[in-house]
């Protein structure tokens, strides 16, 4: 009971309602309530609601993570690769980031892909490990190991070139939200990179990422566009290509897209 009344209140978001949670988890947690432990640290540690203590934050999740809890074992990752009140230490970090990993804690496993790829915490560099934690990272569902796995097998960087791979995982991502996935997928299927050649799958793939406001994205509807303008053989296909994007709705997502709105107005 006073672990599910913690609960209600910080589920709630408010200041008041996190100072409430955070007694009942004191209690729950004085008494041995791992899951408690882990979320008066958070509590305590983002001072949402409550009087912000690092050290004492600190404490209760060490206290948790020594319990095993996923949370407070990646949120200690975090704390010592940025040096959150406490030296940074990247060499902490990964090993915090690899008790999660070994219970198939999404974020751990994407963080210790990103910590191997820029070789912190690490002997050295090692884009091939960090390829493997993303991939599982990414077959658990984890957007971003997904979008980064894509670009590895894109670029051919610690893993064999494959297009159909990146295609795969920018699918994977794009469906999940991803502007810079959905961008990307656009692209391949421009240009029949790891998908069969088809304007129309492109042009959808590309709306998306208008609509989620991308930069990119609507740089190159307006490269595209000046393209159409010009003459030749490239100048056709781009116009063949604009249709596409007009029928898909590229107009309406610029229109829909605060950030695109100055583009849309110039082109009118």
């Amino acid at each position: 009971p006073v672990v599910g009344r913690g609960r209600l209140f910080a589920s709630r978001g408010r200041p008041r309602h996190s100072a409430r949670a955070a007694r009942w988890f004191l209690r729950a947690a004085e008494h041995g309530h791992v899951a408690s432990q882990a979320s008066l640290g958070f509590l305590l540690m983002s001072g949402d609601g409550v009087k912000q203590n690092t050290e004492e934050g600190l404490r209760w999740l060490a206290e948790a993570a020594t319990s095993g809890d996923a949370r407070a074992l990646v949120t200690l990752g975090e704390v010592y690769a940025n040096g959150v009140g406490v030296p940074q230490d990247d060499k902490l970090a990964v090993s915090w980031y690899r008790q999660a990993a070994e219970q198939s804690d999404v974020l751990a496993l994407t963080n210790l892909g990103f910590m191997c790829a820029e070789g912190r915490g690490v002997p050295s560099r090692n884009t091939s490990e960090a390829a493997e934690w993303l991939r599982r990272a990414a077959e658990l569902g984890g957007l971003s190991a997904q979008l980064n796995l894509a670009m590895l097998y894109e670029a051919g960087d610690g893993v064999s070139e494959d297009d159909a791979l990146a295609a795969f995982w920018y699918r994977k991502a794009a469906e999940q939200g991803s502007s810079e996935a959905q961008r990307s997928l656009a692209i391949m299927f421009f240009e029949g990179r790891g998908v069969d050649y088809d304007e129309e799958e492109g042009a959808m793939w590309l709306c998306q990422a208008l609509r989620s406001g991308d930069a990119p994205a609507l740089e190159l509807l307006g490269r595209l566009r000046e393209a159409a303008q010009e003459e030749g053989a490239e100048a056709e296909a781009a116009q063949t290509l604009a249709l596409v994007l007009r029928a898909a709705g590229a107009e309406v997502a610029l229109e829909e897209t605060p950030v695109t709105r100055g583009f849309a107005d110039r082109g009118a």
